[in-house]
Formats: C-alpha cells, structure tokens, sequence
C-alpha cells in the first residue's frame, strides 16, 4: 500500500472532478465506489484509490492524502498534476 501527501492550490472541487475523470470510468475505467464534498475512493482491478481533502485556512491550501494498492504509480502521476 502507498500513501501520499501534498497541497494544492486547486479549491476541492476541482481536485475530486480531476480525480474521477483520472480515475474512473473516463480515465482508468476504475468504479466510483464513493464520493463525497471531500473525498473519493475507486475500486478494481484487484486495487483501490482513496483520495482524501482537507482545506487548510491558514495556507489557503487542499491537503490531498491519496492511498492505493496496485496502483501506485498512476496515483503518483496524478499527485502530480495537482
């Protein structure tokens, strides 16, 4: 399992609509299988994504916190787009 921190200055919103499109059916054809205002989880394939927000008021930023199994690097190289 792989787990990774970074910020963002994207609003939450944003990173989650990036997330499905990368991750689910449009992207790597994973199933949504929840979402909400501040996360997202995907699962197939024998693997998941969770990918967790938190806004930070004093930096004006989004914590992302995304966890994978199997797919570890396709999450690192949408970590990288944020």
């Amino acid at each position: 399992m792989i787990n990774v921190q970074t910020q963002s200055r994207l609003a939450r919103q944003t990173i989650l609509e990036k997330a499905v499109r990368y991750f689910g059916p449009e992207g790597l054809d994973l199933e949504v299988a929840e979402q909400s205002e501040c996360s997202a989880r995907f699962k197939g394939r024998g693997g998941f994504v969770s990918i967790a927000l938190e806004f930070q008021v004093a930096s004006k930023r989004t914590h992302v916190t995304a966890i994978s199994r199997t797919f570890g690097p396709q999450m690192h190289a949408f970590i990288g787009t944020l």
